[in-house]
């Protein structure tokens, strides 16, 4: 089971709700139907970290992908990934993704 990681924070907008920015990695090995991302605060930190995620969005890939976000738990979720260039535009994508960086905006408290 791959998972994406949060590495850098590009910004971040305290109150309530919180904006944060961060770039995150692709996994390693990529699972049908979405790879989970952990928000929480254990992970990010005080100040970037989610207890909830009202809502996240993938804003911009490396590679040809399209993104969704699915929500979980209160403070993780899935990214799944989709091949932007298939001869359909929506095959989802597979395999290694470690070499693709993703752009993700999180809103929540």
């Amino acid at each position: 089971m791959g998972a994406f990681t949060a590495t850098t924070q590009v910004s971040a907008a305290s109150g309530s709700p919180k904006v944060v920015v961060f770039t995150a990695l692709g996994p390693a090995s990529y699972d049908a139907g979405g790879s989970v991302i952990d928000l929480s605060v254990a992970t990010l930190g005080a100040f970037t970290g989610f207890t909830t995620v009202h809502s996240a969005s993938i804003v911009s890939s490396t590679a040809a992908h399209t993104c969704n976000f699915i929500r979980g738990a209160a403070n993780a979720g899935k990214i799944v990934v989709f091949n932007a260039v298939a001869a359909d535009g929506g095959d989802e994508a597979s395999g290694d993704l470690s070499g693709s960086t993703f752009r993700v905006t999180v809103v929540g408290v």
